[in-house]
């Protein structure tokens, strides 16, 4: 078999024998992540991923101090799922955080990883002792006064599933392969909304919660390092047979940059096969990434905002957008309030346009098309908060939802049949 030589430190010319075990590392490859000559690095972004994570509990500590309602009204508003998918959403909380600290001791486990189990058994320690101290300290419910309509939603502070399922999962994130990865943080974003609707915590509670986890895996990171995200040298040639591309020998070249690394492959198609330069991109490669994207994207939005600019120069066009915008806007407020009046309330025209603003923040970035089911959540938890009753709120938004999204399309189809006949469009 070919021989293929490993990055090292001191020689990096030296050559190592391509063991039959092909195989075995494309299998290893599809649990963990390419761990290139087994070094790691100390992050500067854990570090500020650490006190973001600090000045986020404390912000939920002081919050929670002050008991918000409409915290308390989000939460019963979650809280009331179909009893008929109940279990289904209780099955979801449990695989979603169990199932994704078993995914990660079990990837190390088989993989006979000792740093991934080292890492992922000191963040579930310390992040459940760092749960213990915030209990003892700020009490059980994390110094809220007493709600008693809670019902049957847990106030307890902190969550310490919520909290060691995120610790963990961070933790394990670098070592595990991109699917892996994918995988994981699906069901931990599948777990914390579950734990919400089985009132498995109040939402302040739930984001303290992940706090908690986030800082413990920063923590662990700081001190042992994570792994660079770079291919060995077998993992190099294995990609290149893959390819299509044999080589005799693969080597790692002396100069080597930060986050890239560089080798010298020679084909197998005999002594003219010229030497292929090849460089694969890691993690920390990520400001010389942006840097090149920046470079290639930066004509491209020169090209988008052309007609923006065209725009600016053209005073009288821009007021009729900018204009017709704002008076869409303005006539789908006032469609709210109206919506409101008919049944009996009201609420000022500031407070309508902040929910709906924020409805349809939720909505534009929600995967769902036109945001639907998004925007009339947001809108109903933006009413709730402002003091409209829960029956009054659900269905002033509906109301004013069928008359501003779901009719409008039968007569602009229409509309746009007639135009495109005419040939206007």
């Amino acid at each position: 078999m070919a021989p293929v030589t490993d990055p090292a430190p001191d020689d990096t010319e030296a050559t190592v024998t391509r063991l039959a075990g092909a195989g075995a590392r494309r299998w290893k490859a599809i649990v963990l992540a390419s761990s290139g000559d087994g070094k790691t690095r100390r992050r500067a972004s854990d570090a500020v991923r650490l006190a973001g994570s600090l000045v986020l509990f404390l912000a939920c500590v002081v919050i929670i101090r002050f008991n918000p309602r409409i915290e308390v009204r989000i939460a019963h508003l979650l809280n009331s799922p179909p009893n008929g998918i109940l279990w289904l959403i209780t099955l979801t909380w449990i695989l979603g955080s169990l199932g994704v600290i078993a995914i990660a001791v079990v990837s190390g486990a088989v993989t006979r990883n000792v740093p991934l189990l080292r890492d992922v058994a000191l963040s579930a320690l310390a992040t459940w002792l760092a749960c213990v101290a915030a209990g003892v300290t700020l009490g059980h419910t994390g110094g809220r006064p007493p709600t008693p309509d809670l019902g049957p939603i847990d106030p307890g502070f902190p969550n310490v599933r919520i909290a060691v399922t995120i610790g963990v999962t961070l933790t394990a994130l670098p070592y595990l392969s991109r699917a892996l990865r994918r995988l994981t943080l699906a069901l931990v974003w599948l777990a914390l909304a579950s734990a919400l609707v089985v009132g498995a915590g109040l939402p302040l509670n739930v984001l303290a919660s992940v706090a908690i986890g986030m800082a413990m895996a920063n923590g662990v990171h700081l001190a042992f390092g994570s792994p660079l995200g770079l291919a060995s040298v077998a993992s190099v040639a294995d990609a290149l047979v893959d390819l299509g591309v044999g080589a005799t020998t693969v080597t790692a070249t002396p100069q080597q940059v930060w986050g890239v690394a560089r080798y010298r492959a020679v084909p197998d198609d005999g002594d003219g096969g010229r030497p292929l330069d090849v460089s694969v991109y890691g993690r920390d490669a990520a400001g010389r990434l942006r840097r090149i994207v920046a470079n290639k994207i930066r004509p491209l939005l020169d090209q988008a905002f052309e007609p923006v600019r065209k725009l600016a120069r053209q005073p009288r066009k821009l007021v009729f957008m900018v204009g017709g915008n704002a008076a869409a806007q303005v006539l789908t407020a006032v469609a709210l309030g109206a919506s409101l009046h008919a049944f009996g309330t009201h609420l000022s025209l500031a407070a309508i346009f902040f929910t709906i603003t924020i409805a349809s923040m939720l909505g534009g970035v929600s995967p769902v098309p036109g945001g639907m089911g998004v925007v009339e959540a947001g809108m109903i938890a933006g009413l709730i908060g402002f003091g409209i009753a829960d029956d009054v709120a659900v269905a002033a938004v509906f109301v004013q939802r069928l008359f501003t999204a779901y009719l409008p399309p039968i007569w602009g189809y229409a509309s746009i049949v007639w135009l495109r006949r005419r040939e206007y469009l």
